[in-house]
């Protein structure tokens, strides 16, 4: 299961209740967003790919490239785009 938010909140921050301001004055609540992975044990995943990017920036960008290697189905359009981890198969 791979889950991430399409954006964040403000839940009072600041005295600020709502979501979508503009990038440039949204506060980080609205800029970054939960990224959660979850799989059993036997799976395919590179457990030291996943956990190298525990501490990095993503983008939603990653879940189509991602999903794609993981599930072995190639195409040139991300062939080398970044994935959350890498598959061992």
């Amino acid at each position: 299961m791979v889950y991430v938010s399409d954006h964040g909140e403000s839940l009072g921050e600041n005295n600020i209740y709502l979501h979508g301001l503009p990038y440039a004055v949204a506060p980080t609540a609205q800029k970054q967003v939960p990224v959660i992975v979850w799989s059993p044990t036997n799976n395919s995943i590179d457990k030291d790919s996943l956990i190298s990017m525990v501490d990095k920036p993503v983008s939603h960008d990653f879940i189509t490239p991602t999903l794609l290697n993981f599930f072995e189905i190639t195409t040139d359009e991300v062939a080398v785009e970044p994935t959350f981890f890498k598959s061992t198969r």
